[in-house]
C-alpha cells in the first residue's frame, strides 16, 4: 500500500496557481481521493460515499484556507473533529 500523502504534498497541492483539476490526475487523484476520504471515515465510520471527500477536495481546488474548512466541516464532524481534520490537510 502506499504511504500517507505527506504535509508538504497537501501544502504544494493548495499553494499552486494550478488548478487542483489539472494538478491531479490519473493516479495522483485516486491517491489523495483515498486517502482524504479514510481520514474522513476516521470521524465518520459509517459514511459511506465519497461525497463529503468530495467536498473537501473542492474547497482545497477553490484555495479555501484552513480555517475556512474547518468552518465548513463542522455541521459533518463536529467543532473539535473539524479543527483535526483541517490541521491534517495542512
Amino acid at each position: 500500500e502506499a504511504a500517507l500523502p505527506s504535509h508538504r504534498f497537501f501544502c504544494d497541492l493548495m499553494d499552486s496557481s494550478v488548478p487542483l483539476s489539472t494538478k491531479l490526475a490519473g493516479q495522483d487523484e485516486e491517491f489523495v481521493r483515498r486517502h482524504v476520504q479514510g481520514k474522513l471515515e476516521l470521524y465518520l465510520p459509517t459514511a459511506t460515499d465519497s461525497v463529503l471527500c468530495d467536498y473537501v477536495l473542492v474547497m482545497v481546488g477553490n484555495k479555501k484556507t484552513r480555517l475556512q474548512i474547518a468552518n465548513d466541516l463542522e455541521a459533518f464532524l463536529g467543532d473539535q473533529e473539524s479543527k483535526e481534520f483541517s490541521l491534517w490537510l495542512w
